[in-house]
Order: structure tokens, then C-alpha cells, then sequence
């Protein structure tokens, strides 16, 4: 057990309730990109944003809990990068968000619908590794790493078909735009799920 008394129970409760917000805004990411109802829409858009909001709080807490914390038990830079990273998934699926709404999206690519499902299916590895992260085994953390780095993978091919599909068979040039930006914002969002599960590895390497 890495996760003492003091500063450092504190941290690991915040960190379970920002997976848990940035789990939750994933699924509504998921309903937004498959949902076409207009007045659906509108709600999934503001609870996203409103979410994202939760999670700067939270990321704001974790680094007033560090400047009254003289000694932690997990790396400090550890706990910044891991506070930050879950900042990151969170404004990128809010960005995504913000784009449905300024692009009046209302007929939804299937890449788009891949890659929502692939961020969801990384935060189903995420969130208990992070919410048990003090009780890990090296077996348990490999298999996630593992999982993780496959969904990134996917995660690229799944933006690349897109990308040549929207160059390959649109003629509307505002709309390949407007959706490049949607596409590489969910890709992106995938990019900071990897990079939460290798700060992850790195507190949990450290505590053995």
C-alpha cells in the first residue's frame, strides 16, 4: 500500500472522483455521437460541459492538496502529470462537444462512432486501475497497458480511414474541415487516455 494517512488519502479520493466524472462524460460523449434528436443533443452538449467543468475543479484541488502536502508518498511530478492528463481527456471530449454544437452536427460519421466507443472502452481499463491503483498487481497493470496501447492503435486507424474517406468521397469542402476537427479531436482524446495508463504504470512500478 503506497496510499497513506494524510495528504495522500485525500489525493487518491479526488483522483477516484475525477475517473469516475471523466467515465461518465465518455458515455455521454458515446449517447451524443449516435443520438441525432436535436433537443437529446442539446442536453448531452451541457452535461459535457458541465463535466469538464467538475474536472477542473477537481484538477484544481489535487494541486492545492500538493502545495499543503510537504511529504507524499507518490511522486509529485506523478500526481501533476496524472491530475493533468485526466484534465486533458476531459477538455478534449468537451471540445468535441463544443464542435457538435458550432458545426449544428445532426447526420454523424461512423468513424466518429467508432473512435467514442473506443475512448469509452480505454476508460472501462482506466477507471478501476486508477480508482484500486494502490492495491495493483504488475500482472493486472501489464494486461491494462496492453489493452490500452491496442486501443490507441485502433484509435489511429480508425482516424486515418476517416480522414482518406472524407478526402476520397466529399465535395463540400467546409464539411471535410468540419470534420477533421471532430475526428482528431476524439483521436486526441485517445492520445491522453495512453498517457494516463503510463503514469499510472510509472506510481505503481514506483511503489513495489
Amino acid at each position: 500500500m503506497f496510499f497513506g494517512k494524510s495528504k495522500d488519502d485525500e489525493i487518491m479520493k479526488v483522483f477516484t472522483k475525477h475517473i469516475a466524472n471523466t467515465y461518465v462524460c465518455a458515455q455521454e460523449l458515446v449517447k451524443l455521437c449516435e443520438e441525432n434528436d436535436t433537443n437529446t443533443n442539446s442536453y448531452l452538449i451541457q452535461s459535457i460541459l458541465e463535466k469538464e467543468h467538475e474536472g477542473d475543479k477537481l484538477t484544481n484541488d489535487v494541486h492545492l492538496l500538493l502545495e499543503n502536502a510537504f511529504i507524499t508518498k507518490i511522486d509529485k511530478d506523478d500526481i501533476v502529470k496524472l491530475a493533468d492528463y485526466l484534465d486533458d481527456i476531459i477538455d478534449k471530449m468537451k471540445i468535441v462537444a463544443r464542435f457538435f454544437h458550432a458545426y449544428r452536427v445532426s447526420e454523424v460519421r461512423l468513424e466518429a462512432k467508432e473512435l467514442s466507443r473506443v475512448i469509452l472502452r480505454m476508460l472501462d481499463i482506466l477507471e478501476p486501475l486508477i480508482r484500486e491503483m494502490s492495491t495493483q498487481n504488475m500482472d493486472t497493470l501489464k494486461g491494462a497497458i496492453y489493452k490500452i496501447k491496442g486501443l490507441e492503435e485502433e484509435a489511429d486507424v480508425i482516424l486515418y480511414k476517416g480522414l482518406g474517406a472524407l478526402h476520397l468521397n466529399e465535395s463540400d469542402f467546409k464539411l471535410i474541415l468540419e470534420w477533421r476537427d471532430i475526428l482528431r479531436a476524439l483521436e486526441e482524446t485517445t492520445d491522453y487516455c495512453d498517457r494516463v495508463c503510463g503514469v499510472v504504470s510509472s506510481i505503481v512500478r514506483k511503489s513495489r
